[in-house]
């Protein structure tokens, strides 16, 4: 398998820093008008934008063994084919997603361990994963329920909720060559209170985006949420938005206040059954408040984010994986689509 995308530290795109609300062009086709826009949305019915883990590079990324009683993620003693074929299913269970992968493709020298050992550390910062591939797997696939799938050897290898996630993820984040990006990465103005970053996601566009991407297509789209030097990306599932102020007249046209819930799923622990309808399906909501610009037919031009208030670092889209090729195939096995 290739490396790893440079996405697990910096976004590489065709970015579209912030300025005005043309900047949400980008990402299709819109209607900028604000009286046909929704003030809601959300992600249509399924269940999608599912929580899970990011698979943190310091404690093992996906060789971490989460199903053992004691979950390791360095120097696995992982078995060889005779142990393979006289393990038990529970046995087998235990094992880290990464060895369990290998095992169904019948490699038992365990490649794809190496592979992801090479990425880890215990010296890495605790941020670091791939929640830039679990981001887009969990906004672009249903929430994976437990499989088993039998190898060429026979052996029936058991994949619970967490491990299929934890392979969907990494494969996002192994073939992720190219995104859309608005906004860019605010690494020191903002989170220092120094007056913000020039490359942060205009309100304007944001409010474009969340109304024809949630609104009317019932899509969602990713975002860092984290306003320092971090990058914790989440897939946006929803929307409210309401008026703070009457539409005002203005010498260019008009504007309006805007108050809006922005709803995301969080991060959560992986686990054996899936999360959608328990305490293990988390979603966050993040308060923005704004000011929209509008022209003389009322449609949205620019905007400005009011002085305190919190706001994605920058948004992105990638395009949903469908071919599974190489090392992979067989992941389409695993997946509920």
């Amino acid at each position: 398998m290739k490396r790893l995308s440079l996405l697990v530290f910096i976004l590489v795109t065709s970015s579209a820093f912030a300025g005005n609300a043309q900047d949400a062009s980008e990402f299709g086709e819109f209607n900028y008008n604000f009286k046909a826009l929704p003030l809601e949305g959300k992600l249509a019915t399924g269940t999608k934008a599912w929580s899970g883990d990011y698979w943190a590079f310091k404690l093992g990324n996906i060789n971490l063994r989460w199903n053992s009683s004691y979950p390791i993620g360095y120097n696995l003693p992982s078995p060889g084919r005779a142990s393979v074929m006289n393990m038990s299913e529970s046995q087998l269970a235990r094992l880290a997603p990464s060895e369990k992968w290998s095992i169904f493709q019948g490699d038992y020298a365990y490649s794809f361990v190496h592979e992801v050992a090479s990425y880890t550390g215990k010296r890495k910062p605790l941020w670091a994963g791939i929640c830039h591939g679990w981001a887009p797997a969990s906004l672009y696939h249903e929430e994976p329920t437990p499989k088993v799938l039998i190898n060429k050897d026979g052996v029936k290898v058991p994949f619970g909720s967490g491990d299929i996630k934890a392979l969907l993820s990494y494969f996002y984040a192994d073939q992720q060559e190219q995104a859309t990006q608005m906004g860019s990465k605010c690494s020191i103005g903002r989170w220092l209170g120094m007056g913000g970053c020039g490359g942060d996601v205009n309100p304007a566009a944001l409010h474009v985006l969340m109304a024809n991407k949630l609104g009317l297509d019932h899509e969602g789209f990713l975002m860092d949420r984290d306003a320092g030097k971090e990058i914790w990306n989440q897939p946006v599932s929803g929307f409210s938005s309401r008026l703070v102020s009457g539409v005002r007249k203005t010498s260019r046209g008009y504007s309006v206040d805007v108050a809006t819930s922005l709803y995301y799923t969080d991060e959560s622990k992986p686990t054996w059954e899936v999360v959608f309808g328990t305490e293990n399906q988390k979603t966050t909501t993040m308060e923005l408040l704004y000011t929209l610009n509008l022209d003389n037919n009322m449609n949205i031009v620019d905007g400005n984010w009011n002085s305190g208030t919190d706001f994605p670092d920058f948004v992105w889209t990638t395009p949903k994986l469908t071919e599974f090729r190489d090392n992979w195939v067989g992941l389409e096995l695993l997946l509920n689509d």
